[in-house]
């Protein structure tokens, strides 16, 4: 399926199956991919050896999830914390400023 649509010709229209099975795929696979991102927090956070460059790596993914339209509200909330929480305790303000920015429901802005 996945090569009937890419193999498919530029401007081609695909059949609805085919376009609701590709949206299936891209909804499981966007939500595993949060769900990985999340269950890294925790280890990044208190467990890794240097905290703060761990810290700093989460701070993109993290925005990421929060402006996702297909992220659960909890995801996109624990997102939302632990961006708070990172600018706070590691001093990173680009971690606020993302959190500020989806709260106002403002594009992120390249930093």
């Amino acid at each position: 399926m996945i090569n009937y649509v890419l193999l498919s010709p530029r401007g081609m229209e695909l059949p609805n199956e085919v376009l609701a099975q590709v949206q299936d795929i891209i909804t499981v696979t966007g939500t595993e991919m949060i769900s990985d991102i999340l269950h890294t927090v925790p280890f990044a956070l208190e467990l890794s050896i240097n905290p703060i460059m761990s810290a700093r790596s989460l701070i993109y993914p993290l925005s990421g999830i929060a402006i996702f339209e297909f992220a659960l509200p909890d995801a996109a909330e624990f997102a939302l914390d632990r961006l708070g929480f990172i600018g706070r305790q590691y001093g990173f303000p680009q971690a606020i400023d993302s959190a500020n920015m989806v709260l106002q429901t403002k594009d992120l802005e390249d930093w």
